[in-house]
């Protein structure tokens, strides 16, 4: 792809870089016709340094119904702009529940009782990180695979 030409001195050209590698070439042509070719590669890092990662947590949302005993899946989804993700953080109360490595980032874990928070935190290769926003499940008692159940009647006998 051509960016441009110039056909005066200084020959030179003004080009707007975007974050990433790029291979610039340099053409010249003589006025018999006899090309010369320069070529240069470089990497282009974003203004500003480092951007921090991004990271949603997937599951469980703040309306998952989650019986106590249940194995829960918690997941999130994790992505850097300029780089890679080296770990994501899965917390549980604020307490560190479990680092994953690579993706898919998803850990389980099986439900207490009570309500708890859970968020999770992205690293990426620059040691930029970011955390997710909490959310708070209320775990419920009940049989599991069962939407909803009775507790028995008391009858007294005198």
């Amino acid at each position: 792809m051509s960016i441009g030409s110039a056909s005066q001195a200084p020959y030179d050209h003004s080009w707007t870089a975007s974050t990433g590698n790029h291979e610039i070439k340099a053409i010249a042509t003589d006025d018999l016709g006899a090309n010369a070719t320069a070529i240069v590669n470089i990497s282009v890092a974003s203004v500003g340094g480092n951007v921090p990662p991004s990271v949603t947590q997937t599951s469980p949302t703040a309306d998952s119904q989650i019986t106590v005993g249940d194995i829960t899946l918690l997941t999130a989804d994790a992505a850097d702009s300029d780089g890679a993700i080296t770990q994501v953080d899965f917390y549980l109360d604020d307490a560190l529940l479990a680092t994953v490595a690579s993706a898919p980032f998803e850990h389980s874990w099986t439900a207490t009782e009570g309500l708890h928070s859970f968020k999770v935190k992205a690293t990426d290769n620059d040691g930029a990180q970011t955390f997710s926003s909490s959310v708070q499940v209320n775990k419920r008692y009940g049989c599991p695979d069962f939407s909803y159940y009775c507790l028995p009647r008391r009858t007294m006998i005198e």
